[in-house]
């Protein structure tokens, strides 16, 4: 990419375009009803998002979109049985994805991951391989969708400088605990059609050999970098097993950033858990607002729905939280040392 002072966006937890009734903008705050502002608001936060992208992209021209995942609400890409369509499916892709941003300024490559919701969520196992495939289909249409596989990285040479972006599966951690008992659980799909569409005990194996490959994988490919930037980016925050392996990179290898999801707000961490600085992208409008971020250096509220702009050049990355309404609700700076502060380094 050639320039030395340049653009990208981040965003996550935003398909609630490809939810039935943009379901998943009303789950929480239930009490809103159709015609209020609140509800219309949360009901159309998706578009007012990337609205609002396309304008500021008009101006800054970024050359990326980082996507830190729960792309489509509520189970992915529908398996087959189920009447999805791979990578054809006109729910997801078109419906939930290509008509939404449509801005000719958002047509560069979306680095993108998965989200719990994207292997299904609390509902049947999702058809994974499309949203990998599509990356393939893309080639021939927008060539924009970068997912090549559940995990991997992407360097990026600047003039002068550059930055490598390791983009990572979490999911393990929703795999076999949490509500309903997890993905692999497929609960609500039992409840519905009195079956599963992926046996558990395969669906937690393979959650399980994925994980274990996938922190070989990331040790190594940190040790290799060569890159002046190193950002990690995973769907969820940092806790648990991800917690320990993103804690123990940082302290080893000297990330600068890492990108989470998942949790349903806007936020930024001058540094999680004394690591390193966390930027929380996870109110993308694809799921109703619900903040919890303590600690936080800034926390949105359950209407922020929004997206963040990172300059990014040889001394620092400039972020800037922007809500869906255009105002400016952060605006600070990480060094290249990884230290966070208010004014450029």
């Amino acid at each position: 990419v050639h320039g030395n002072n340049l653009h990208f966006f981040a965003i996550g937890d935003w398909g609630g375009a490809s939810c039935p009734g943009h379901a998943s903008m009303h789950y929480v705050h239930r009490q809103y009803l159709p015609g209020s502002e609140r509800y219309e608001l949360d009901d159309n936060a998706q578009s007012l998002v990337a609205d609002r992208m396309g304008t500021l992209a008009s101006q800054v021209k970024p050359f990326m979109v980082l996507n830190a995942g729960d792309n489509f609400y509520w189970g992915g890409v529908f398996h087959e049985s189920l009447g999805g369509q791979d990578v054809h499916d006109p729910v997801t892709f078109a419906q939930g994805f290509e008509d939404i941003y449509n801005h000719e300024d958002l047509m560069v490559p979306w680095l993108s991951i998965m989200g719990n919701h994207d292997y299904g969520g609390d509902g049947c196992f999702a058809n994974v391989r499309a949203q990998f495939d599509y990356t393939i289909r893309d080639l021939l249409h927008n060539d924009r969708w970068k997912m090549p596989s559940p995990y991997y990285k992407h360097r990026i040479n600047f003039d002068g400088f550059s930055a490598e972006f390791f983009m990572l599966d979490t999911n393990v951690e929703d795999s076999n605990s949490g509500r309903h008992g997890g993905i692999c659980a497929q609960e609500i799909c039992h409840e519905v059609f009195d079956r599963e569409t992926t046996p558990r005990a395969e669906c937690v194996q393979w959650f399980r050999s994925m994980w274990q490959a996938e922190q070989t994988w990331l040790r190594s490919a940190v040790a290799e970098s060569t890159a002046d930037w190193k950002i990690l980016v995973g769907h969820h925050k940092p806790h648990g097993p991800v917690g320990h392996l993103y804690e123990s990179i940082v302290e080893e290898f000297g990330i600068q950033l890492m990108v989470g999801s998942h949790t349903h707000e806007m936020a930024f961490y001058d540094s999680w858990h004394r690591s390193a600085p966390l930027l929380v992208v996870g109110a993308g409008g694809g799921a109703q607002g619900a903040p919890g971020c303590g600690g936080a250096r800034y926390c949105s509220e359950p209407t922020g729905y929004g997206f963040v702009d990172l300059g990014i050049n040889e001394k620092q990355l400039e972020i800037t939280i922007h809500n869906h309404d255009g105002e400016v609700a952060l605006h600070h700076y990480i060094c290249m040392n990884g230290q966070p502060q208010e004014t450029p380094c």
